[in-house]
């Protein structure tokens, strides 16, 4: 999802920008001009309000997630993630950071030039959105509730987003290229990345799935018998 998010936002500020920064720049096409174009302020606004919706959206999934793991209760285990999935998630978040670093100095420089109002919205919004992504990467780094956990009914873990897969009609579980397949009677299939637990809590991990799998009907592949096994 934050994937969708994140490119969805990238393409309407680069939409924004050949408005904006074109009007800006008295951009011509013949004898068109972006800042002739009808209604070209609103134009503008709006695309920065569907960036602002779309980062609210996403601040929305990532403190929720951080509230939903906390909730969850009675994990016959748990452990923090690995650090490698969380330098993975690190290098994502100061990627999106730099991005928006980027277009605020592009906005903040055409406005320089301008001296109007029309980019001071966007400069807002990219700011904002940079901080609270400065504050959060802060928290993945730091917060122990940064974990994965299981328990009779589910797996559940946090990175950048909640992550949920449940036992109830599950019909098979394997290991398809260093992860979790899972199989479900609704011929749905649902992947977790191995690398997310620690190398060194793998069997413990499998022992806490064994124990709350055990005695659900379902076919355990010799893929999945053989995990953690040294």
């Amino acid at each position: 999802m934050n994937k969708v998010i994140n490119s969805f936002s990238l393409v309407v500020i680069l939409v924004w920008c050949f408005f904006a920064l074109g009007s800006i720049n008295d951009l011509n096409f013949s004898v068109y001009t972006i800042k002739s174009i009808p209604f070209i302020t609103e134009i503008v606004y709006v695309l920065t309000a569907i960036v602002l919706l779309m980062g609210l959206l996403r601040i929305k999934r990532r403190w929720e997630g951080i509230k939903d793991i906390k909730k969850f209760s009675k994990f016959v285990y748990s452990t923090r993630l690995s650090k490698k999935s969380i330098g993975l998630s690190t290098v994502f978040l100061i990627i999106e950071i730099v991005f928006m670093i980027f277009f605020i100095l592009l906005s903040l420089d055409a406005y320089l030039m301008d001296k109007g109002t029309l980019l001071l919205p966007m400069f807002a919004v990219l700011t904002f959105l940079s901080i609270e992504s400065i504050v959060f990467l802060v928290k993945l780094r730091t917060d122990p509730d940064i974990k994965l956990g299981v328990n009779k009914n589910l797996i559940a873990y946090f990175d950048r987003e909640m992550h949920i897969y449940y036992f109830d009609g599950l019909q098979q579980i394997s290991v398809y290229q260093n992860r979790l397949h899972f199989k479900y009677k609704t011929d749905l299939h649902l992947f977790m990345e191995l690398d997310i637990i620690p190398k060194d809590e793998l069997p413990a991990f499998k022992s806490a799935l064994d124990s709350v799998l055990q005695d659900k009907p379902m076919f355990f592949d010799e893929s999945y018998r053989e995990l953690g096994v040294k």
